[in-house]
C-alpha cells in the first residue's frame, strides 16, 4: 500500500509576512511621528533677548498709539464743542439785528418827535400872552368849533392817565368857541353810547361832568389801533360836521402796515369837490420806548389832512 504524500505546512506563508511587515511599518511610523512632535527648537540666550525687547517695544507702541487716538478724540470734541459755541453766537447775532434795528428807528423817532416838539415850544414862547385864546397855539389851530377826542385806553395810557386829562383840558380851553365836543376809544367806542355821532353841547358844568367819568369809570376796550376810531368817526361826522377837529391820542400802534390805512383814511376825509380835509386830523403821542410805528403813522396822517402832530414825554 502506497503511502500519501502530505503537503508540507509553511509556518511562516505569505499573508503573515505582509501583516508583519504593516505592523512593523505602523510601528516605526509612531516613533517617527512621537520624535517629530516632541521636538522643540532650542532659542538661545541672545534671540530670547531680542524677542523680549519685541515684545517690549510693540507694547511701547500700542501705549503711544492709545495716547495719540485720546488726543485726537479729546481735539474732536473740542472742535465740537467750538463749534456748537459758534453757532450759538451766530444765532445770537442774527436774533440781535432787527433789535438793533428797532432801537436805531426808535431812536431817530424820538430824536424827530424831539425837534418837532422843540420847535413848537419855541413857537409857544414866542407868541404873545392874551387874555383870550389865539387862532393857533403850538402849531395846532383851534379854530374848531367842534372837537373830538379819540383816545388809546390801553394799561399804559391809564398809567399817565391824569396827564392825558391835563392836555385834554387845555386843548378844550385853548378853542375859543367849542360849541361841543365827544369822546371815543382807539377802537371807536363811545364813552357814552347814548350820544354816538352827536355832540356833547360844551359847557363847564358838562366838562366836569364828563372828565370824572372819563377819571373815574370809563373802561373802554383798546387794541391800541387808532385807526378803526378814525375811520368810524369819519362816517358819522365827516359829511355832516363842518369845522371839526379830530385829537387823537396813543403811544403805540399794533398795525400792520401803515400805508394803505393812510391813504384809506386821507381818502375818506377828502372833500371831492374842493379836494381839502374836511377834519382836522391832529396826533397827540406820548413816548414809551415802542410808540415809534405810532408816530410814523400820525405823523403822516396829521401832514395829509391839514393838521399837526406833537410828541410828548411821558
Amino acid at each position: 500500500m502506497r503511502k500519501i504524500q502530505r503537503a508540507p505546512v509553511e509556518i511562516f506563508s505569505l499573508s503573515f509576512l505582509d501583516i508583519i511587515s504593516c505592523a512593523f511599518g505602523a510601528v516605526v511610523m509612531l516613533v517617527l511621528l512621537a520624535k517629530n512632535g516632541d521636538e522643540t527648537p532650542q532659542r538661545g540666550p541672545q534671540e530670547i533677548s531680542t524677542l523680549i525687547q519685541a515684545i517690549a517695544q510693540a507694547q511701547q507702541n500700542i501705549v503711544n498709539l492709545e495716547g495719540g487716538l485720546n488726543t485726537q478724540q479729546q481735539a474732536l470734541a473740542a472742535a465740537e464743542k467750538q463749534a456748537v459755541a459758534n453757532d450759538a453766537r451766530e444765532a445770537a447775532l442774527t436774533s440781535a439785528i432787527p433789535k438793533a434795528q428797532k432801537v436805531l428807528q426808535q431812536l431817530t423817532d424820538q430824536a424827530q418827535s424831539l425837534r418837532v416838539a422843540i420847535a413848537q415850544r419855541k413857537a409857544a414862547l414866542n407868541t404873545p400872552v392874551t387874555s383870550t385864546p389865539d387862532a393857533e397855539v403850538g402849531g395846532i389851530p383851534v379854530d374848531a368849533e367842534y372837537v373830538l377826542f379819540i383816545i388809546d385806553t390801553s394799561g399804559s395810557m391809564k398809567q399817565i392817565w391824569g396827564r392825558v386829562l391835563s392836555i385834554i383840558k387845555d386843548i378844550l380851553d385853548n378853542h375859543p368857541e367849542v360849541k361841543g365836543f365827544n369822546f371815543m376809544s382807539d377802537n371807536g367806542e363811545f364813552l357814552y353810547s347814548t350820544f354816538k355821532g352827536k355832540w356833547l353841547t360844551d359847557s363847564p358844568q358838562r366838562r366836569k361832568t364828563v372828565f370824572s367819568a372819563i377819571a373815574n369809570n370809563w373802561n373802554a376796550s383798546t387794541n391800541s389801533s387808532p385807526v378803526e376810531g378814525i375811520e368810524t368817526a369819519l362816517n358819522l361826522y365827516g359829511s355832516e360836521t363842518k369845522n371839526m377837529a379830530m385829537y387823537v391820542f396813543g403811544d403805540d400802534y399794533t398795525g400792520a402796515s401803515f400805508d394803505k390805512p393812510i391813504a384809506r383814511i386821507t381818502q375818506m376825509n377828502t372833500d371831492p369837490q374842493s379836494g381839502e380835509a374836511k377834519i382836522r386830523i391832529h396826533g397827540i403821542g406820548f413816548d414809551n420806548n415802542s410808540g415809534f410805528k405810532y408816530a410814523t403813522l400820525m405823523r403822516a396822517l396829521a401832514q395829509q389832512n391839514n393838521g399837526s402832530f406833537i410828541g410828548i414825554e411821558r
